[in-house]
């Protein structure tokens, strides 16, 4: 049986290959692990109180908001 980590983070991986496709979300994780600190924990005190819906249009607009690195990783 599968803890909740393990059942979170799968549904979030597919979420994010299913809404960007597998290269954009690849990049997209390789973005968020160039910060510092635990990137895990920094999603989740952003998209904690948010539904799906919600978590991919956040995730949207950070694409949008970081357009000059997209482009950088030829993603736009």
């Amino acid at each position: 049986m599968k803890g909740i980590k393990s059942i979170l983070l799968e549904e979030g991986l597919d979420a994010l290959i299913k809404e960007m496709g597998i290269i954009k979300a690849i990049k997209f994780i390789q973005l968020l692990s160039l910060g510092k600190g635990d990137s895990v924990r920094e999603i989740e005190g952003k998209t904690e109180r948010m539904g799906k819906e919600e978590a991919l249009s956040l995730i949207k607009k950070i694409g949008m908001k970081n357009a000059k690195i997209w482009k950088e990783f030829g993603l736009l």
